[in-house]
């Protein structure tokens, strides 16, 4: 007679026989998690960027362990814990990437304020000390005119002075407006030369809030004419009135124009209206028209 549950091979035959059946004992046995598991799931919550990658390897042998030791739900834990890792290394990624971004934009930061005031203290060195030069020129500041470009922040404006010693005032032109277009910033050119005071006012001015708004996300480029005089002629931009302020066209022609006179006395309420729809292509009504510059090739 075979015994109950299918002769010989049934699935009871070692329960009648007092034999533990091999294949239901590591079922039971293996019923707890897992070590691979276990590593896998809480590797990227402890471990940082080193857990994340260990859980995607523990996982991944988790997973591939022999089938008769695994069961689907350790399997689904392992898949689990292999998409915690894959999903923690790239949040890691990015706030590393992050970081390391903004380290290298402060270090910029750094070195082009360096730059600038070593480039000032070497300027103002050179500054004849005479009391009675400085007392005569009081009135009209000379701000000494730097040798190499420099790029500072007025809170929303960004200001640069082109230096006097570039190879090529096209070419530096040409870089600061890629530069603004990079960041989303408008090029406006300014003429100006020592011992302006429109120009002096406008700067003091540009602090104000009403400045600070009209100007928002503008890259202001200084260019002097006396030190520019054979340059600008050949780019078409006027050196008669300033402060003149133009916005370039792409081949770096100014495709529009205004100057001091159109705000009468230099005040932020009076500049501000101005510029800030100017900046923006909405102004309109002027004092003075603007002629577009021609050439033989290009219509602006």
């Amino acid at each position: 007679m075979e015994p109950a549950g299918g002769g010989r091979g049934g699935e009871n035959a070692g329960d009648v026989m007092n034999i533990p059946n091999r294949r239901k004992w590591l079922r039971r046995f293996t019923t707890s998690s897992s070590p691979l598991i276990v590593t896998a799931i809480v590797a990227p919550l402890l471990g940082g960027p080193v857990g994340s990658v260990a859980a995607i390897v523990f996982g991944w042998a988790a997973r591939h362990e022999p089938l008769e030791v695994t069961s689907p739900r350790r399997r689904h834990l392992a898949l689990f814990g292999m998409c915690l890792g894959l999903v923690f290394t790239f949040v890691w990624a990015a706030v590393m990437a992050y970081v390391a971004i903004s380290l290298e934009r402060g270090l910029r930061t750094s070195r082009d304020d360096a730059a600038v005031e070593s480039e000032q203290s070497a300027n103002t060195a050179a500054v004849p000390t005479n009391p009675s030069v400085s007392d005569s020129k009081s009135d009209e500041p000379l701000p000494p005119i730097s040798k190499v470009t420099t790029v500072r922040r007025e809170g929303a404006v960004t200001v640069v002075d082109i230096g006097s010693l570039v190879s090529s005032l096209s070419t530096e032109l040409a870089k600061e407006r890629a530069e603004a277009w990079r960041v989303g910033d408008v090029t406006v050119v300014m003429t100006t030369r020592p011992g302006c005071e429109p120009c002096q006012r406008f700067t003091e001015a540009l602090s104000d809030p009403l400045m600070q708004t009209a100007l928002s996300h503008v890259r202001l480029v200084r260019i002097d004419v006396e030190v520019f005089d054979e340059d600008l002629p050949s780019l078409k931009i006027p050196t008669d009135k300033l402060p003149g302020f133009y916005l370039l066209a792409p081949d770096l022609y100014p495709r529009d124009g205004i100057d001091g006179g159109e705000w009468g006395p230099d005040v932020a309420s009076n500049m501000a209206p101005v510029l800030g729809a100017f900046v923006r292509g909405k102004y309109a009504t002027r004092k003075r028209s603007w002629q577009p510059v021609s050439d033989n090739r290009i219509q602006l």
